[in-house]
């Protein structure tokens, strides 16, 4: 049997407002988990994403931009449905 994930992103949607006054999506559906003791890289060109994925996991998604869809989970914590106590205990 498998331990939990110490962090997972379930098909994780990012999005920052657009001119039209909809929303513009520039994290798109990311399903990843890392193991306790795992490595993982994150790897890609300049501006696809890499830091703003990072960030959701920690909640930390900078205004204006908002979780869209899916859900990430830090030590236990689903991240985007944490309270603020719960998310400093993170």
């Amino acid at each position: 049997m498998s331990a939990e994930p110490i962090l997972q992103a379930t098909d994780l949607t990012i999005a920052f407002p657009a001119q039209d006054g909809g929303w513009q999506n520039v994290i798109e559906d990311v399903t990843l988990a890392v193991a306790d003791g795992e490595r993982v890289a994150l790897v890609g060109e300049s501006g696809s994403g890499k830091s703003l994925t990072a960030l959701a996991f920690l909640g930390l998604v900078p205004e204006p931009g908002k979780v869209l869809a899916g859900t990430t989970v830090a030590a236990g914590v689903t991240v985007t449905s944490a309270s603020e106590r719960d998310l400093c205990r993170v």
